[in-house]
């Protein structure tokens, strides 16, 4: 189990069996932690 508590990011997975190791799932990036994520209009600066 894992999970994304605190924004640390996921590490990727991977099935290893009969001498192959495949890749099931990317690792997480930062920006996929913060892309749903919305700023209220006042903490944007403004120029």
């Amino acid at each position: 189990m894992s999970s994304n508590y605190n924004r640390i990011p996921r590490p990727a997975t991977i099935m290893v069996g009969e001498g192959l190791v495949e890749l099931t799932q990317r690792r997480e990036l930062p920006e996929d932690l913060l892309q749903l994520d919305v700023l209220p209009d006042r903490f944007i600066p403004r120029n």
